[in-house]
């Protein structure tokens, strides 16, 4: 199976994509042909890549299916591309895991974050850090969210609302998208001018 990685977005994007292509060219083969891949094959491989371990842990069902959709996605250009015939339309949906504690997010007394932020506008080499701390902060955005951040999100709050102004994430921007959750408003204090 040779993976080609063309019109990928990010190094981090490639990286995943090519981890993925690693684990199932290690059970599906690396030499197997695209056009002989069958459902009975995808189950095969969810089913033993269930049963592997990392870090001490077994791998998640979640991971599982983000590796099958790189594949599916992957065969989809590749048909449409002429370099592959037919289609798998059964493909295995493996359970999700519950989320573990250890992995969710943390929150910290105000008086730390505070302390932080101040130690930030400090230090001479953090230039600019605690002006985008402070940002991050007050919005609440997930990492990704305050990468894709743009100005027109920002706009002044309804009279009577307790901050002056609104940041509105569109769908296409939250992480979530793919759910195709309603527009998401956080408040901000000192964003916009009241």
């Amino acid at each position: 199976m040779k993976v080609r990685t063309t019109q990928i977005e990010t190094h981090k994007q490639q990286d995943a994509l090519e981890h993925y292509f690693r684990n199932l060219c290690q059970i599906l083969g690396a030499e197997t042909d695209p056009n002989t891949l069958t459902a009975q094959d995808l189950y095969r491989y969810a089913a033993e890549r269930r049963q592997e371990t990392f870090r001490g842990r077994q791998i998640t069902g979640q991971t599982i299916r983000k590796e099958l959709q790189a594949l599916k996605s992957g065969l989809k250009i590749a048909k449409r591309r002429g370099w592959v015939q037919g289609t798998i339309e059964d493909w295995p949906q493996p359970k999700k895991d519950p989320a573990l504690r250890s992995q969710a997010g943390k929150l910290h007394a105000p008086e730390i974050v505070d302390a932080w932020l101040e130690e930030l506008g400090r230090t001479p080499k953090a230039d600019g850090a605690r002006d985008q701390a402070e940002l991050d902060a007050l919005l609440g955005l997930r990492a990704a969210e305050i990468k894709r951040l743009q100005k027109t999100w920002l706009r002044k709050a309804p009279p009577g609302f307790p901050t002056p102004g609104i940041v509105t994430v569109p769908d296409w921007a939250a992480k979530n998208r793919h759910r195709g959750r309603p527009i998401v408003e956080r408040p901000c204090r000192g964003i916009l001018a009241a």
